[in-house]
């Protein structure tokens, strides 16, 4: 009964998601990389 409890919550999760960044660490600067869905498609980004 729990495992299906912590499906339902990772699907509400998911379906609430709009993406992700995380920050990385250059030569010279910190910059973050990620995504963005939008509808059933998903765009990467560089943010400087």
């Amino acid at each position: 009964m729990s495992d299906n409890t912590q499906t339902s919550k990772s699907s509400e999760w998911r379906d609430r998601e709009l993406g992700a960044l995380w920050s990385q660490k250059g030569k010279n600067k910190e910059y973050m990389t990620g995504h963005f869905s939008i509808g059933d498609e998903r765009q990467k980004v560089v943010v400087f």
